[in-house]
């Protein structure tokens, strides 16, 4: 209730008024104590698609005016891992530069909070794996989550080492993977939020992680210096590839392939803005992944 009021810029007493007067009038308790949690009743969760619908009508109402992207001045905000938008934003500046060159993007990393963030429209959109947004919440299939996703262009992972380890020439067995040490993405204290971690976990993986870093970007500068491993996704690897003294080998362990996400706040589905924002952030993920002549 507290969070609620925060957001809603009114008292907590005003909030759990209004709640009583909407209990009042569906005849339904809508919100219940779930342990420590609240929870919605079935009603609610019913009413939520509806409502959902009405706010973003009423939304698309009260905008100004029609968004014009080749005339607008506005920022977007995503959320992304730094290995992200290594690879979007150089193809969307180009895109930017003949389209709307006004607009504005900025990329936050991701945090803890980041989830409520985006329902409270603080940014625009969260730009995630597949597997890790499903765990924090981000859940387009559960309609109490508030969000909506669309798959973007997936990967797999490569094997980034020193460019002088010969031994790799030819691939790395997974005995002598395990066996080297290795640099991997954390991002933060208690939180992995990585493909690479949930395997290991789930598998069982006996992976060494000599450094943990919360910038994907460091890690293949601390395989060009070190006789580290870091994995890596492909797009990320043949970037860094052209820049520093690496070797890029195939995976020997069975790690999924990045699948990303592009999340929203399911209120703003029919926006006009965030609609073209979506779209050419597509773009700018094709364009990154076209073959470079």
């Amino acid at each position: 209730m507290t969070r609620a009021a925060e957001e809603l810029n009114l008292t907590q007493a005003a909030v759990s008024n209004n709640l009583r007067k909407l209990r009042e009038h569906f005849n339904d308790a809508l919100v219940v104590r779930d342990g420590r949690n609240l929870s919605l009743t079935p009603r609610a969760l019913q009413l939520a698609p509806s409502l959902d619908a009405a706010l973003g009508a009423l939304d698309k109402v009260m905008a100004a005016e029609p968004f014009n992207p080749a005339q607008s001045r506005q920022r977007f905000r995503i959320a992304a891992a730094s290995n992200t938008a290594a690879i979007l934003l150089p193809a969307l500046a180009r895109i930017l530069a003949d389209e709307a060159p006004g607009v504005c993007v900025q990329v936050v990393s991701a945090t803890s909070t980041t989830p409520q963030d985006l329902l409270t429209n603080k940014i625009d959109l969260i730009i995630a794996p597949r597997q890790v947004a499903v765990t924090v919440g981000l859940n387009p299939a559960d309609p109490v989550q508030g969000v909506s996703a669309e798959d973007l262009p997936s990967e797999p992972f490569f094997c980034l080492v020193n460019k002088n380890c010969e031994e790799f020439r030819n691939g790395i067995s997974e005995e002598d993977y395990l066996k080297r040490p290795h640099a991997s993405f954390f991002l933060d204290l208690n939180i992995s939020a990585s493909i690479e971690h949930g395997f290991i976990e789930e598998h069982r993986v006996g992976q060494f992680d000599r450094m943990l870093t919360s910038d994907f970007t460091v890690l293949p500068l601390i395989a060009a210096a070190s006789d580290l491993i870091v994995l890596v996704p492909e797009s990320l690897a043949r970037l860094a590839i052209g820049a520093y003294p690496l070797r890029m080998v195939p995976c020997p362990i069975p790690i999924p392939r990045l699948e990303l996400w592009s999340v929203w706040n399911r209120r703003r589905d029919n926006d006009e803005d965030l609609a073209w924002f979506r779209h050419l952030v597509r773009r700018g993920f094709d364009l990154a992944h076209q073959p470079k002549s």
